[in-house]
């Protein structure tokens, strides 16, 4: 159960983060991914009557997890630029381009690495129904998606 329920975290995080979520400029992506992330997830919690100390921690996952879009959604676009500027050179520097996406990797590694902390403290605060409901919708999602790869 525990597997099945980070799987879905981590898909739920890894679409949130990383996959654009309409076509379009970069800036209207990211605005469009950060507010549908929020939204699925205040609808996820808004069953489980969290107490003022839940709903602390919930806010600080919610705005934590906001910040890292808005910095990963700069950091992207700063990214690309640098990018773009060394493969349109007559010579590119390989060497560059190797390890500013190694860089690059790293950094989206660290804030996934932090957004899963942030879930699981929050997670560690919910009392065991809530828990039940939670992991409850989360199989729902794990099925509609696997519903969906299988067609």
């Amino acid at each position: 159960m525990f597997r099945r329920l980070m799987a879905g975290v981590l898909l739920v995080l890894g679409v949130a983060l990383f996959l654009p979520g309409c076509k379009g400029q970069a800036e209207m992506r990211g605005k469009f991914r950060k507010e549908a992330m929020i939204e699925r997830m205040d609808k996820i919690v808004k069953t489980l009557n969290l107490t003022p100390e839940q709903a602390t921690k919930f806010n600080e996952l919610k705005n934590k997890i906001g910040e890292k879009m808005d910095n990963g959604l700069k950091e992207r676009k700063s990214f690309r630029e640098e990018m773009l500027l060394e493969v349109k050179k007559d010579n590119p520097d390989v060497k560059i381009l190797g390890d500013r996406a190694k860089e690059r990797i790293d950094i989206a590694s660290k804030n996934a690495k932090e957004s899963i902390d942030l879930f699981t403290d929050f997670y560690n605060t919910l009392d065991e129904n809530q828990k039940k409901v939670f992991i409850e919708k989360v199989h729902k999602k794990i099925s509609a998606l696997e519903t969906l790869q299988e067609e």
